[in-house]
């Protein structure tokens, strides 16, 4: 993860959690003194007028430290360098090994050297290694063997999550990729089809604002049509398992009709997947890759209906972008796609 922190000011005010009695600070002919007030929760202790309380900024720096999976932690001050000097002194906490850099742009014109100059001072977090593992549920099985099971890597619109188009495995050489691998395997203890992703070479890199999907196309199994009518057996399904429910939280308004894209999300049906996970890897600032825990995929439903067919997706964006896990839902008049 990388930070880029802009500030015009040091901390000058600390927020009161609860009620209760604080010490704040009194400044008086350049001197401190420490003083106790009854406070509400929600008001803010600060020294009227000063550039700096101190209080803040230990509370500040306390907060970095709940910064996961930290690689890069850029500042830039802008303004009066004396209202912002003690921005190095707030980063001054962070473990070594986290790339910092502080930038002054104290005028306009250092402003824009410096955001010219802060993609290349960013590092460029190399994504690879994807592969995606789906244990199916015992409520769907594939249409037709391996010929149901497929990769795609896709080129996102700039809302990232409309698709501007299906990149022909034809030009995946363009991309230093040779070929998306997807199979299934049989878990002879759970009685569950797993599904595979993985890229040939293992370490290609995904660009950022591109996706890679295991799409797989199922149908609704015979346990499935008992399970349907045990209560305990149905779930409503997660959120951002279909098309409609995705645009509504990327403020988008939503993706209609409601048949064809809004048929997962907060729908009562059977879950689709026991378990789905990605695994990646990513260049770090100072080189080397780092291996984040695996990400757990959300579960869509299936409606359990005499026709039609489900696709499943499980997807992976490049980590420029927004590192992004998703299952999107659709209806067509072969089936249902999730």
């Amino acid at each position: 993860m990388v930070v880029v922190f802009i500030t015009g000011s040091n901390p000058t005010k600390a927020y009161v959690p609860k009620d209760g009695k604080y010490d704040t600070y009194i400044r008086h002919n350049g001197e401190y003194y420490l003083t106790r007030n009854n406070y509400k929760k929600g008001q803010s202790i600060s020294n009227d007028g000063s550039k700096i309380y101190y209080p803040a900024l230990d509370t500040a720096k306390a907060l970095l430290r709940h910064l996961h999976y930290l690689d890069a932690f850029y500042t830039v001050g802008v303004g009066d360098e004396s209202n912002w000097d003690k921005i190095e002194d707030f980063t001054s906490v962070l473990p070594i090994g986290i790339t910092k850099k502080h930038f002054d742009a104290s005028n306009v014109s250092d402003l824009k050297k410096d955001f010219d100059s802060l993609p290349y001072n960013i590092f460029n977090a190399q994504l690879n290694s994807v592969s995606i593992e789906d244990t199916l549920s015992e409520n769907v099985e594939l249409i037709d063997g391996d010929n149901s099971i497929h990769g795609v890597l896709a080129k996102k619109q700039a809302n990232r999550v409309e698709d501007e188009k299906i990149i022909d495995p034809r030009d995946y050489p363009s991309f230093g990729l040779n070929r998306i691998k997807a199979w299934q395997t049989y878990d002879d203890v759970k009685k569950r089809t797993v599904l595979h992703l993985e890229t040939d070479p293992e370490n290609f890199v995904l660009p950022d604002g591109y996706e890679l999907r295991l799409v797989a196309d199922i149908k609704p199994s015979k346990t499935a049509y008992k399970n349907i009518n045990i209560p305990s057996k149905r779930q409503d399904g997660d959120d951002r398992t279909d098309l409609n429910d995705i645009y509504k939280k990327e403020k988008l308004g939503g993706k209609e009709p409601l048949d064809k894209y809004g048929t997962s999300a907060g729908i009562n049906g059977l879950p689709t997947n026991d378990f789905a996970d990605v695994k990646y890897k990513y260049e770090k600032p100072g080189g080397g890759n780092e291996i984040p825990p695996s990400e757990e995929y959300k579960k869509p439903i299936i409606k359990v209906e005499e026709k039609g067919y489900l696709q499943v997706k499980k997807i992976i964006w490049g980590l420029n972008g927004k590192i992004y896990n998703q299952s999107s839902g659709t209806w067509t008049e072969f089936g249902k796609k999730i």
